[in-house]
């Protein structure tokens, strides 16, 4: 549900849109109803409703979650119709996602070219059985590769036109929280020199609980990359907002749990994890 809500965008409709109430329902159903173990109850579904009531787009979110939110390893995400253009208004939901990040990976020296269809040469969520205390997700992924860990301090972003919209960039997504990270105080510290990226949805909930914080939309990820590299300062959990500023290694506070290295802990002299003390602007 907080995926369908604050995550998904269709390239077909403007702004905001609800779900219906049996779109909810079935999603509710389908992905709230567990067993003990955590495990899903029900993994088959047979939908039937009416021409022009939701059908596509509730399959395009669950298509666009399992394909990028599963937790399933290297999840396979079909679409099929009595027809290919029925099929392709599906597949083109999901392929209008990776669009969106698209122009940023182009820009990287390290990436010849980006495509949306069958996985080929190394499936990367092998990094799964490298979980380690201490370890980011980073270095997760080079022990997976049989590489050496990265280099704390080498950026491995870069974007072409910094955007300077603020000199504070703020973004807090709807999971990866900790009740000691001083939001309040950063909020008022760096009053009107900062700006809240991400979804209207998550900047909703952050001015509800920490007050009003001017909101920059970034339709893409390279809008997002020029933004925070314009910045001198970000401020966030654990998101892809927030890996990209570790890519263009700018100034961070990363909220986490005090005394707890997450996956998301890069030491370096650029980054701080209490916000105790806050970079200067």
């Amino acid at each position: 549900m907080k995926f369908a809500n604050t995550c998904f965008r269709s390239q077909y409709i403007r702004g905001k849109f609800s779900l219906l109430e049996w779109q909810k329902r079935l999603l509710q159903s389908l992905w709230g109803w567990r067993h003990p173990t955590g495990a899903r109850r029900f993994r088959m579904a047979n939908l039937h409703a009416s021409k022009k009531n939701g059908k596509t787009l509730l399959t395009a979110i669950v298509a666009t979650f399992e394909l990028f939110c599963s937790d399933s390893p290297s999840s396979l995400t079909l679409c099929s119709a009595a027809s290919k253009e029925n099929a392709s208004q599906i597949f083109s939901e999901c392929a209008y996602k990776v669009e969106r990040i698209k122009s940023l990976f182009l820009l990287q020296p390290y990436v010849r070219s980006v495509t949306f269809g069958d996985p080929v040469g190394v499936i990367a969520d092998g990094w799964r059985d490298h979980w380690k205390q201490g370890l980011n997700l980073t270095d997760q992924q080079a022990e997976f590769m049989n590489t050496g860990h990265p280099d704390r301090e080498t950026p491995w972003l870069t974007v072409d036109e910094p955007n300077h919209v603020a000199d504070v960039i703020v973004h807090r997504s709807p999971r990866y929280h900790s009740r000691w990270f001083p939001w309040k105080k950063i909020v008022r510290e760096y009053k009107d020199k900062v700006v809240f990226v991400g979804s209207r949805e998550e900047h909703a909930a952050f001015e509800k609980e920490f007050g009003a914080v001017p909101y920059h939309e970034t339709p893409t990820l390279l809008d997002l990359a020029r933004v925070i590299a314009g910045a001198k300062v970000f401020v966030g959990n654990q998101s892809s907002p927030r890996w990209i500023a570790e890519g263009l290694k700018k100034h961070v506070h990363v909220e986490q749990d005090r005394g707890r290295r997450g996956n998301t802990h890069w030491q370096r002299a650029g980054a701080r994890y209490d916000a105790d003390k806050l970079w200067a602007i």
